[in-house]
């Protein structure tokens, strides 16, 4: 039930996000992505871990583990389509037990929406480490990123990392903003 209200507080986020960056866009004169350069940022979310309930959906299922996750980023935008990024995320449901961290490399695909705004993709490789058992797993993930001006950027992000081995699938949904240098 509580995993519900979390998923249902984080889709209004989500939504109500959305419709903010929206009137913000229609009341101000468009300022340009600047297209080129590094950038880093942080973000704040929603981390769980699926025990083997088979589940599609995340945060859903009395078989995943999570709470809060915390996320920190860098990476370089080659163009207004393409960028590379890592990420470095720390969840847990108490905080030193039951944790999991996450180191990975992705190439972000970047779709325009209009100069401030673009909806995007993101396929990579991460080193997990799920409680002393570490590895490699593919991750994919998708997303919107709102220019507030040309330097700050926010970001409502789903990163899925695909387990293997002894690894269990984990995901990951947040909000977070980013500074353009």
């Amino acid at each position: 039930m509580l995993k519900k209200l979390h998923l249902s507080a984080a889709l209004a986020l989500a939504i109500g996000s959305l419709g903010f960056a929206t009137t913000l866009e229609a009341a101000a004169p468009a300022q340009l992505n600047p297209y080129k350069g590094f950038y880093a940022g942080g973000q704040i979310g929603l981390g769980d871990r699926d025990k083997g309930s088979g589940d599609f959906f995340p945060f859903t299922s009395s078989y995943k583990e999570g709470g809060v996750a915390l996320k920190g980023l860098a990476g370089y935008q080659f163009n207004r389509y393409l960028a590379v990024e890592g990420d470095y995320m720390y969840m847990s449901k108490d905080f030193f037990k039951n944790y999991q961290n996450n180191t990975d490399l992705a190439v972000k695909g970047m779709l325009p929406l209009s100069a401030k705004s673009d909806v995007f993709v993101k396929g990579g490789m991460g080193w997990i480490n799920q409680g002393g058992t570490n590895g490699f797993q593919p991750l994919y993930g998708l997303g919107y990123d709102h220019y507030l001006s040309p330097k700050v950027s926010t970001t409502i992000e789903y990163d899925r990392f695909i387990g293997g081995g002894s690894r269990t699938d984990s995901n990951f949904l947040g909000f977070g903003m980013a500074y353009h240098f």
